[in-house]
């Protein structure tokens, strides 16, 4: 299994808080589980610490392969999900790993 894993810290955009674009996010991902060929699991993380440090949400993904998580990366829907994410994304950090 492959494990996908990305956090983020959001700029405010249109009136929006970090916290509300993430709520926004979260139903997004949520709406695809399912669609999107690949991928088996999906979670979303809405960070309730405030500190200077934190990041606003954090991106859980888990896949059967590799070549799973590839195609994910270049399904349509999914590629559209993601330039919405680049638009509102301050900082992020990412990880990929077996599990």
């Amino acid at each position: 299994m492959v494990r996908h894993t990305i956090m983020w810290k959001f700029k405010p955009s249109d009136g929006r808080t970090p916290k509300e674009i993430a709520e926004d996010i979260k139903e997004r991902y949520q709406s695809i589980l399912g669609i999107v060929p690949g991928l088996k699991d999906v979670e979303v993380g809405i960070n309730r610490n405030e500190s200077a440090t934190s990041y606003d949400a954090v991106l859980i993904e888990d896949f059967d392969s590799w070549q799973d998580l590839a195609a994910y990366k270049a399904d349509p829907i999914r590629d559209e999900l993601s330039k919405y994410i680049d638009s509102v994304v301050e900082v992020r950090a990412r990880v990929e790993n077996e599990r």
